[in-house]
């Protein structure tokens, strides 16, 4: 596998020797490559455990903006509620009465006396407001202080639950599963609109996509790595090493004439 991904970024026109491999050693390659995008959340595990400078920005400007109430409060320890809300955040759902829950994400739930981390109706975990030092809050203030007083409580709460970082890491592999996916079928079907002088049978030319559309995953890689945005070059890259690849396709087959 090393040595298709070595060539699939550094030297194109080899991947055209892979393009009969098994549809099992294809699929094995897809599965790994997007195994590249974890390595960033991973070394900066190792850095720094929990969230990032970014994330807490992010946090903040959710609590900031969605969630809110006139009618909800923490009151020496207790909460006092006479409504509902909720708010997303990322794949996490931050609510207050059990109403709010979702079936669909992690729940970090305000209750009596504790936040309470529930995953299919199921508590995970709970710390009290004392231990989170979120003694008083009034939902309704508009103060960054106390914004930020909340959102750093809820930084505490999610920094100590180990699922959290198991769910970034799944979500960070799938969601650059489902990009590869993408990439692969929207340039094997440019390849087959635009370069057609190379006559080859779909399943071919789908094969040389997995390869060829490594270098797209890469630069991803990069971009995360130094917190960058290369925009749709990635994809471009992408499509140039299909046009290097299957150019050099048309010489070979001229040459063995």
């Amino acid at each position: 596998m090393f040595k298709r991904f070595k060539a699939s970024i550094t030297h194109p026109p080899q991947t055209i020797l892979y393009m009969k491999d098994s549809w099992w050693r294809i699929i094995g390659y897809i599965l790994l490559v997007p195994f590249l995008l974890t390595l960033p959340f991973i070394l900066r595990s190792f850095v720094s455990s929990g969230m990032t400078n970014d994330d807490y920005q992010r946090l903040i400007s959710t609590v900031q903006t969605h969630f809110r109430s006139e009618d909800i409060e923490i009151v020496d320890g207790v909460l006092f509620a006479n409504e509902t809300i909720s708010a997303s955040y990322d794949y996490l759902n931050l609510a207050v009465g059990r109403d709010e829950i979702s079936q669909t994400a992690i729940n970090i739930l305000f209750e009596e006396d504790a936040i309470v981390m529930v995953m299919t109706n199921m508590e995970v975990n709970r710390i009290t407001y004392e231990e989170l030092e979120l003694l008083n809050h009034d939902f309704s203030s508009l103060d960054q202080e106390d914004i930020k007083e909340l959102a750093f409580a809820l930084r505490r709460f999610i920094d100590q639950q180990s699922v959290v970082g198991v769910m970034n890491f799944m979500a960070t592999y799938f969601l650059g599963l489902f990009d590869y996916l993408f990439y692969i079928l929207m340039l094997a079907l440019l390849s087959m609109f635009f370069i057609t002088k190379a006559n080859l049978p779909i399943k071919y030319r789908l094969k040389l996509s997995v390869y060829l559309t490594t270098i797209v995953i890469f630069l991803e890689f990069i971009t995360t790595l130094f917190s960058t945005n290369l925009g749709f070059f990635t994809f471009f890259a992408g499509y140039i090493y299909h046009l290097w690849a299957y150019r050099s396709m048309k010489i070979v087959e001229l040459g063995g004439k």
